[in-house]
């Protein structure tokens, strides 16, 4: 769906700065460099992590459990089952890397470990 010049900010089309794709390739940029970045992932799932424990603050012991999920249980069984996984992932992945499945167990193995930061991360703000 195009937007017209009614829908620009302020009434004003941007089209002398590229049109509507420039700020579309700008958005896409912005969050490509997001989702490469795990210091700024880490910061999203840490405030994102704090918004849920507001709202369960009035039950402490179920932000314990889930922080024992995760630390006893998620991390643990990640790890055990580490090697299966990444060959379940790697199969997904054999498409997009060409058939090579080597490289596509690099990517799995890769996904795997960012889902591990991300679960301590998550356990930690749940502190």
């Amino acid at each position: 769906m195009a937007l017209s010049a009614i829908e620009c900010p302020n009434g004003v089309c941007h089209s002398h700065h590229g049109g509507h794709a420039t700020l579309v390739d700008g958005a896409l940029n912005a969050v490509e460099s997001f989702l490469h970045s795990s210091e700024v992932q880490r910061l999203f799932v840490q405030e994102l992590v704090r918004g849920t424990v507001a709202e369960s603050e009035s039950d402490p012991l179920s932000r314990q459990g889930v922080r024992q999920l995760i630390e006893q249980e998620l991390l643990a069984l990640l790890q055990e089952q580490r090697e299966a996984l990444v060959d379940r992932v790697a199969e997904g992945l054999l498409d997009q890397a060409d058939g090579n499945f080597e490289r596509a167990q690099r990517a799995a193995s890769a996904g795997i470990e960012e889902v591990q930061h991300l679960l301590v991360n998550h356990a930690e703000a749940m502190g």
